[in-house]
């Protein structure tokens, strides 16, 4: 066995300290593949077909390092609205959208209430109606495998870091 003196163990010291700020990323980048398995559980592949013709919209994770030791898995880019709506389902809170405001009578072209300024109506036809769904808990299902894997992940990279800056030179 070789002894090393003060210099080089504060040297490996260093680098594994530099080491532990790639732990974060590398859990973060292994956990995204979990996203995938959810969705690909609820709906049979990463992809919901029916919201832009020809087009499909991928539901896939991504993730982010907000700080050395700190990261984020989210979905990815566009994929954040079908995962909305994968998560807890499409107009489950009953209405067509929100408030329409007051209602334009399309066959004489009176509303029920008028602006101040115009003494027209400020209403539109509102959007149209495309039905309710129910929620699959997709993300919820993401986080449970996140979280599940997250210790196994994290000693995997801790173990490779220490690995890299104590058996090599």
């Amino acid at each position: 066995m070789t002894l090393i003196g003060a210099p080089q163990l504060q040297a490996k010291l260093g680098k594994l300290e530099r080491g532990f700020d790639g732990i974060a990323k590398q859990v973060a980048a292994d956990s995204v593949g979990d996203v995938a398995v959810a969705v690909r559980g609820d709906i049979g592949d990463t992809s919901l077909s029916g919201w832009r013709r020809g087009s499909p919209i991928p539901v896939v994770g991504a993730f982010k390092v907000i700080s050395p030791g700190v990261a984020e898995v989210s979905p990815k880019g566009r994929g954040a609205g079908p995962m909305r709506v994968m998560e807890s389902g499409r107009n489950s809170d009953g209405g067509a959208g929100g408030f329409q405001g007051p209602g334009i009578n399309f066959r004489t072209g009176r509303t029920s209430a008028r602006a101040r300024s115009t003494g027209r109506g400020g209403s539109s036809k509102g959007r149209r109606w495309n039905g309710r769904t129910e929620g699959k808990d997709t993300w919820s299902d993401a986080a449970v495998l996140i979280e599940r894997n997250l210790g196994d992940r994290a000693q995997k990279a801790l173990s490779e870091v220490m690995a890299s800056t104590f058996t090599k030179g």
